[in-house]
């Protein structure tokens, strides 16, 4: 499944920042050719929203997920 450019983006900053390093959006902007200023809008909408521990998507308003159907681990 290809995502976009800003889902990339996104992710490389978080998980930077889930691994405590730090990485430059704008680093991150210039090299997928990208404004910065849309990484960090969709920052800001992505942010203390849930997401799906399978494919990483955030989890829209009123749905949750399901744990008991995932596998364990």
């Amino acid at each position: 499944m290809t995502i976009s450019k800003t889902a990339e983006a996104v992710r490389r900053v978080q998980e930077a920042k889930a691994a405590g390093k730090r990485l430059s959006v704008q680093a991150v902007a210039r090299e997928l050719e990208i404004s910065a200023a849309a990484i960090y809008a969709q920052l800001k909408r992505e942010e203390g929203r849930q997401r799906c521990p399978c494919c990483g998507q955030v989890v829209r308003d009123g749905y949750k997920v399901d744990r008991s159907v995932l596998k364990a681990g």
